[in-house]
């Protein structure tokens, strides 16, 4: 590929196949284990399974409720009261593990939990509503926090946050 000229025709093409090179797809074992060695010492990488290397390189997909709601701070900043805490508990617990992936990503900038689920992010989850503003959710991913306008129903919660988290185009830390 080194002769091929990048156009606009194939610039996708080259975009993509640039990242596979970058992110070590394809990269022959061998490769990759020297270059964990220089890393993990031989003697202490020997000790973990293939399943318990991949989970500390990739981090787990599973994203429990009850651990999640243990660590996550959730406020309400306005006047009234308001029963936003309770609705976002209840939409969360409707999701299911790819859209709370995706509502993961779109807090974090990344899909996965760290070994350690919930309780090792830092900062921990921070879901702030306010009551003053309207619109869509927005997220600050470098302090894992979520701006929420509140709604008015749980409905129109739940709707803003798949349409927020479902056509966000996002660039995760490490991947294209």
């Amino acid at each position: 590929g080194a002769t091929i000229r990048v156009t606009g025709t194939n610039r996708v093409q080259f975009l993509q196949l640039f990242a596979q090179f970058h992110l070590g797809h394809g990269l022959p074992i061998q490769q990759f284990a020297l270059g964990i060695q220089d890393v993990v010492p031989r003697e202490l990488l020997s000790i973990f399974t293939p399943q318990m290397l991949h989970l500390l390189v990739t981090g787990t997909q599973h994203i429990d409720m009850d651990e999640l709601r243990a660590t996550t701070t959730v406020r309400i900043t306005g006047d009234s009261p308001h029963p936003l805490e309770e609705w976002w508990w209840e939409v969360f617990a409707e999701l299911d593990q790819d859209d709370r992936s995706l509502l993961l990503a779109f807090i974090t900038g990344s899909s996965t939990l760290p070994p350690g689920g919930c309780a090792a992010l830092s900062p921990s989850l921070n879901i702030v509503f306010s009551t003053n503003q309207r619109g869509l959710p927005t997220s600050f991913t470098c302090f894992n926090s979520m701006s929420i306008p509140a709604p008015q129903t749980k409905q129109e919660l739940q709707q803003n946050l798949l349409y927020a988290i479902r056509n966000t185009s996002a660039v995760h830390f490490g991947m294209v």
